[in-house]
């Protein structure tokens, strides 16, 4: 930042410069990262997403879609400068400085719950169900900033877990 005074004659003016250093980003946690997540290992079955919870916890906020039915779903996460429509390719608004795409593959319904998720944590700004289609749910998941993610799927009860560090 420049500092200046307006300078009544015989004085001298002074500049002084200051920065502000940036507080330094954490280290990236072990299992976290920023690139794209693939979880292949599936099993076959008849699943839905039944429910959308969010929880924070002292060095990560969490998103949990709680997957119904049988098996266990194939999973696909990636950061998405351009959030859209799939098929149309119209533009989805998701709250927040970045969005993170969520595929949860081999879904035989789509999602019937209300919109929105229960919880609070306040690096996710936002959540969108965006549809389904073609056994594919696909949602945005909205945080303040693009955080390193990972994304885990757990059974008994099956879920998709997704934690964003802090």
């Amino acid at each position: 930042m420049t500092l200046r005074e307006s300078a009544p004659p015989n004085t001298i003016t002074t500049t002084v410069e200051t920065t502000e250093e940036a507080a330094p980003e954490p280290p990236v946690a072990h299992g976290f990262g920023t690139d794209r997540v693939e979880i292949k290992d599936h099993r076959d079955g008849s699943y839905k997403v039944t429910g959308v919870r969010i929880g924070a916890h002292d060095t990560f906020d969490r998103l949990v879609f709680d997957i119904g039915g049988t098996g266990t779903p194939w999973i696909f996460a990636q950061y998405d400068d351009h959030p859209n429509q799939q098929g149309s390719g119209f533009d989805v608004h998701v709250n927040g400085g970045a969005a993170l795409l969520v595929l949860v593959r081999g879904v035989n319904d789509p999602y019937e719950a209300p919109q929105g998720s229960d919880g609070h944590a306040p690096s996710i700004t936002d959540v969108v169900y965006q549809g389904w289609d073609e056994g594919d749910s696909r949602w945005y998941i909205g945080v303040d900033k693009k955080r390193p993610f990972k994304v885990e799927v757990i059974e008994n009860p099956t879920r998709v877990v997704v934690d964003f560090q802090k």
